[in-house]
């Protein structure tokens, strides 16, 4: 075998034990959170759960204008997807085969697919958070109301 080939061979075999390292590493921490999700994910959970309940009062308030209430709207649509994604990712409490169960949503987790929808929710939060910020700021200098 050619020197080429022998470190291609060799790169390949350790980027193979690394995935299977970060495989490991994951499931090891989803398996032993007490809540079934490894740590970012829990850290999106809450801030999505908060996001949701802030824009359900914002949606429910009639004293807010109409665009600030429509991009809540919106913010709570996505912020609810994006709690069902992260509830996919979390092993349910009871759950038999814990270890199992951990292994797969570790797996899960890595593909890119997922990674992406992950990331593009979290952009439109941010998005829609800039919205309404922009909006406020709007109210704030052109109040009618002010002298």
């Amino acid at each position: 075998m050619d020197p080429l080939s022998i470190l291609s061979v060799t790169c390949n075999s350790l980027q193979l034990v690394e995935a299977a390292w970060k495989l490991f590493f994951n499931a090891t921490e989803i398996y032993r959170s007490a809540q079934g999700a490894s740590e970012g994910n829990k850290m999106f959970q809450d801030a999505a759960a908060r996001i949701s309940q802030l824009n359900r009062a914002m949606v429910d308030n009639d004293d807010l204008p109409e665009a600030i209430r429509a991009i809540a709207k919106e913010s709570h649509e996505v912020s609810d997807e994006l709690l069902a994604l992260l509830k996919d990712l979390t092993v349910a409490e009871g759950t038999k085969h814990r270890k199992l169960e951990s292994f797969t949503i570790a797996m899960k987790e890595s593909r890119p697919g997922h990674k992406g929808k992950l990331s593009g929710l979290i952009g439109k939060l941010r998005n829609l958070q800039q919205e309404v910020m922009a909006q406020i700021q709007f109210l704030i200098l052109y109040d009618p109301w002010t002298p």
